[in-house]
């Protein structure tokens, strides 16, 4: 029975394209539309390079559609470009065994300007139902069922052209824009769709012929399109009969104001249990990149999803952090939370002997395969794609680097900004908030002879040859960061930089941007709704609390750390009152929705953060580590009764004594500590010494570090093993003997009663 069990649970995932729903998917076709026909992402995507091919999370767009598609057996997909078309060619040529049993035709016409054109260029091609899908979509949806309701309402109904998806999303989601809101009136019995269009400034306006006649209507604000369509064939026949169709919304607005008339029908389904998001923008980039680290996406992460052109694997990690395990840290490198570490990345690596250097912390952000980030940098919300070259004292936020980006020394990159690849920044210049850098002149993007400073000339092939050439410059480092330049003002370019925006060795264009694009466009950053869509009311600005936005983590973090600065005097750390300490964690803990069993690592952290961030106790922080943890055992032991939170205080010392160096010379120490306050059990340190792995010279030194100490323990261990033997040994002799003696004395005694 229980091999019968296994072999039901697993099956239906080892044959996933081979099934059941076969019958439903029979002819049915995919059609991805791989061009956005708009600038959104503006210089990342001039020139000859397609936004498809945009990575999100070091993976390319395009694949996160390929792979929904693919999984849900669709076998044979129609693929129409316009710009970039060689490129995406390519690419796809790569991915084709990978996706063998879906039959990829690419479809590219100079003459299609938008979705309507290319639409037409399939009329002759498709004549079955078909899955409609922008190129930027990544979705976890399962259509076969969705499909087999679309061709039920076909059956019925010839006239039913197409099945729009929706997702729910809440108002104040990042990827609710001026773009994506859309009010939704649906017939509830029925689903069909009678009404979808946008909202007006302050109010929703729904026609009111639209409902009347109907039992029962269903209007929905709080949802998204997913821009995934299961569509007819009778679809491409409207889009050819009615030339003036650009846009879907062209098309809806048509058949619901031509309903009396033709009798069209398109039909809404709202999935409320899975994910669908397109990039349609640099916010919504930027929203469904952490949706996509934060798991919203599973099983499309970094961890399981591979992409077949693809040849680093990551490693999942607690805070939703994943690592390519060719990455290289030192140990002024942090990583927070919410990041994805590429393949061959360096992080302030060969500086850990540089005292004076400060650490390089990295937050909710996406670095591209073979970057360099030097020490002392600050990264939030900062997307890198291959080969960024980062300097030292650097701080990036909220900000688009592509490849090959090279930022030299005491670089701010603010807010919004798009900086495209190849691109110079730098030395100490801030970069203004929502400012767009391409490599090429807008008056020439053709030029191949460029400024690499006002001092310096080269003249250059391609982009790999520009990078080459700044990299091999006289007094440039491993970084690439110029330290000195030869002087010939006389030899300047005829297309100068802007070098009062991009630095004095920066080579960059800014790229004007229109007004009414603007808004569109612009990176909403902590802005999600527009100023007028706020209440007016009496309150005013200055009542609001800022403190609503603050995600819960980030708050008891720091409600715990100001806990421990006010309640625990370094100076006399035994006069710490534990009691009371935890009495404040618990309603803290309480307050902001935290499981107690992540507890325990917070305030491990905390306590290293306590120590680490005062500067007075400076080389002997790594004594006072070893005290605080001492007086602070009791505190954290009521934490730790279960083998797994004892497990996570383990990660959470290692983590931090790998990247304080005053921590690191006290690992064993603290252990020690933790051991002998009942933190740390001591099944739990053998099982967590015996399961790890490292490459990196600097963990396996650290770790190794830990040896002794393991081998005390086991030591110990056998030994009191061996005295409870021996213990149990003596306590069986000592019984026999007195059994022996008890019968001597019953012989005795009988013998005495036998001569009586």
């Amino acid at each position: 029975r229980l091999i019968f069990l296994v072999v039901s649970l697993v099956a239906p995932m080892t044959s996933k394209r081979k099934g059941s729903s076969s019958k439903v998917l029979e002819d049915v076709k995919g059609v991805i539309i791989a061009d956005s026909f708009n600038e959104r992402f503006g210089p990342l995507t001039s020139g000859d390079r397609p936004r498809a091919l945009i990575p999100v999370c070091n993976i390319p767009l395009i694949d996160y559609t390929l792979e929904m598609l693919y999984r849900n057996e669709i076998t044979e997909c129609f693929i129409v470009t316009k710009h970039g078309h060689n490129d995406l060619e390519k690419h796809l040529n790569r991915v084709q065994d990978h996706y063998s049993s879906m039959k990829m035709h690419i479809v590219h016409s100079e003459t299609t300007y938008n979705l309507g054109d290319a639409l037409r260029l399939l009329h002759e091609k498709i004549r079955t139902t078909f899955v409609l899908v922008t190129g930027d979509v990544i979705s976890n949806m399962d259509l076969t069922p969705l499909i087999a309701k679309h061709k039920s309402w076909c059956g019925v109904d010839k006239k039913t052209l197409m099945t729009m998806l929706f997702t729910p999303c809440d108002h104040s989601h990042p990827l609710r824009n001026v773009e994506t809101d859309v009010v939704v009136v649906r017939d509830t019995q029925t689903s069909r769709l009678l009404y979808c269009g946008p909202p007006k400034e302050k109010y929703l306006e729904v026609p009111l012929y639209h409902i009347m006649g109907r039992s029962q209507v269903e209007l929905r604000f709080d949802i998204v399109e997913s821009h995934i369509y299961i569509c007819s064939p009778a679809l491409l026949d409207e889009f050819v009969d009615h030339f003036d169709y650009c846009t879907m919304e062209n098309l809806i607005k048509g058949v619901i104001d031509n309903d009396d008339i033709v009798s069209n029908k398109v039909f809404a389904i709202i999935q409320e249990e899975k994910y669908a998001a397109r990039c349609a923008n640099l916010t919504s980039y930027d929203a469904i990149s952490k949706d996509v680290m934060n798991r919203w996406c599973y099983d499309l992460v970094p961890d399981i999803f591979s992409p077949p052109a693809s040849r680093f694997k990551y490693t999942y990690r607690r805070n939703h952090i994943y690592v390519e395990k060719s990455a290289r840290f030192g140990r002024n490198c942090q990583l927070l939370s919410s990041v994805v570490v590429g393949g061959n990345v360096e992080i302030a690596h060969g500086r850990e002997n540089d005292e004076k250097s400060s650490p390089t912390t990295i937050k909710a952000s996406v670095l591209g395969n073979n970057t360099k980030i030097g020490t002392g940098c600050t990264f939030e919300s900062a997307y890198c794609f291959d080969g960024v070259t980062v300097g030292n004292n650097c701080t990036i936020n909220h900000a688009i680097l592509g490849n090959n980006v090279t930022v030299l020394d005491n670089v701010i990159i603010q807010e919004g900004c798009v900086i495209e690849h190849s691109v110079i920044l730098g030395p100490n210049v801030t970069i203004p908030p929502h400012t767009f850098i391409s490599f090429r002149s807008e008056d020439n993007h053709d030029a191949k002879k460029v400024t690499l400073s006002r001092s310096q000339t080269y003249n250059y092939t391609d982009d790999a040859e520009h990078l080459k050439h700044i990299q091999s410059a006289e007094g440039a480092d491993k970084l690439g960061r110029i330290v000195s330049a030869a002087s010939d003002t006389d030899n300047l370019d005829t297309y100068d930089c802007h070098n009062d925006v991009v630095g004095e060795y920066g080579r960059g264009f800014l790229v004007d941007q229109s007004e009414d694009e603007i808004a569109i466009v612009r990176w909403q950053i902590g802005e999600m709704l527009e100023e007028d869509d706020v209440d007016s009311g009496d309150e005013s600005d200055s009542d609001l609390d800022d403190s609503d936005d603050e995600n819960p983590t980030d708050a008891f973090s720091r409600e715990v750390l100001d806990l421990l600065q006010s309640r625990m005097d370094l100076d006399n750390i035994g006069e710490a009152s534990i009691s009371n300490i935890q009495l404040e964690i618990t309603g803290s803990r309480a307050a902001h929705n935290i499981p107690v069993e992540e507890v325990p690592s917070f305030i491990t952290l905390l306590l290293f953060k306590r120590v680490l961030e005062d500067d007075k106790h400076g080389a002997s922080g790594s004594k006072l580590l070893v005290k605080v943890f001492q007086a602070m055992g009791p505190l954290l032991a009521n934490y730790t009764r279960a083998k797994k939170e004892q497990l996570q205080v383990l990660d959470t010392v290692f983590d931090v004594c790998f990247q304080e160096s005053i921590a690191g010379n006290v690992f064993v120490a603290i252990v020690n500590q933790l051991y002998d306050q009942e933190v740390l059990g001591e099944d739990s340190i053998l099982e967590w010494h015996s399961a790890q792995e490292f490459e990196e010279k600097e963990l396996v030194t650290l770790f190794q570090s830990l040896n002794k100490f393991v081998e005390w323990l086991k030591t110990a261990d056998e030994e009191e093993s061996s005295g409870e033997d021996a213990e149990a040994t003596s306590e069986g002799e000592t019984e026999t003997s007195e059994e022996e003696e008890d019968n001597d004395d019953e012989e005795s005694t009988e013998e005495e009663e036998d001569s009586d």
